[in-house]
C-alpha cells in the first residue's frame, strides 16, 4: 500500500495482523482503519459541548434577568407596587 505507514495510539495490532483499512489512493494521508475514519464520536462530543455551552448563556441570561428585577424593586421607594 503506498503512502505513510498506519498510526495508532494503542497496541491493540500486532505486527502481521490483517486489517481493513480506509487508505488513500494517491498514498498522501495515513491509512485509518474504519474506527478511526469515524466521525461520530467527534460529532456527539461537539454536539454536547455545544449544548453545555448554549445551557450555561441561557442559565447566565435567566440569573442575570433576576438580579436585574431584584435592583429594580430595591430602588423603588416603599409601598408603591409593580409597575
Amino acid at each position: 500500500m503506498p503512502g505513510p505507514e498506519l498510526e495508532t495510539t494503542t497496541d491493540l495490532y500486532d505486527v502481521g495482523q490483517e486489517l481493513t483499512v480506509v487508505a488513500d489512493p494517491e498514498g498522501v494521508l495515513r491509512p485509518r482503519t474504519p474506527g478511526q475514519a469515524d466521525a461520530t464520536g467527534e460529532l456527539l462530543g461537539a454536539g454536547a459541548a455545544g449544548l453545555a455551552a448554549l445551557g450555561a448563556v441561557g442559565w447566565m441570561a435567566w440569573r442575570g434577568s433576576d438580579a436585574a428585577s431584584r435592583r429594580e424593586e430595591r430602588k423603588r421607594p416603599p409601598g408603591t407596587g409593580k409597575a
